[in-house]
């Protein structure tokens, strides 16, 4: 039986993140460096501690299972809201520092979270684009089906054997 060593540690370092925000957002209310109530940092340590919850349960279920796919069809939505969440409220704080005591770890972390959010949105971004390339992809619009057709009869459809052939022969003309 193989063993993949990625597996626990992509689940450990969601864990790890978890913990990280959790920690942060909970720190931040207790010195109370938001002025005006919002409901990002609720959300966001709910959903660290359902993401938390949901790891542990995945841990002890079979990929295949039911409790995976729906881990993974909650998860999606809801991390999507988290990502806007979290960007939003690290700059929300950025700009209520001047009025917080911040210690140097609280900075780091900041940091951290700051960098971490961005890319988060980022790769929401990309994932957006992709799904949407893929819903345009399946409607026959036009100019993209030309394209496509065009393209297809500009190469042809070739067998591996021609190909192979094909490349032989060039090496062999080559070696004269």
């Amino acid at each position: 039986m193989h063993f993949s060593p990625i597996l626990p540690l992509v689940d450990l370092t969601k864990l790890l993140i978890s913990f990280v925000i959790l920690h942060y957002v909970t720190r931040m209310e207790e010195i109370k460096c938001l002025a005006a109530p919002s409901w990002k940092p609720v959300y966001i340590k709910f959903y660290s501690i359902a993401v938390i919850v949901m790891i542990i349960m995945s841990m002890f279920s079979s990929p295949s299972s039911a409790v995976c796919g729906f881990i993974v069809s909650v998860n999606v939505p809801l991390g999507i809201i988290m990502a806007y969440a979290v960007y939003t409220y690290i700059r929300d704080l950025e700009a209520n520092f001047m009025n917080c005591s911040l210690s140097q770890e609280d900075k780091y972390v900041h940091e951290f979270l700051k960098l971490y959010s961005l890319v988060l949105i980022m790769l929401v971004a990309v994932s957006l684009l992709v799904v949407v390339g893929a819903v345009l992809a399946m409607f026959p619009i036009p100019k993209y089906m030309e394209a496509k057709r065009s393209l297809s009869l500009s190469t042809g459809p070739k067998s591996l054997d021609s190909v192979v052939k094909a490349r032989v022969a060039s090496i062999n003309k080559a070696k004269k």
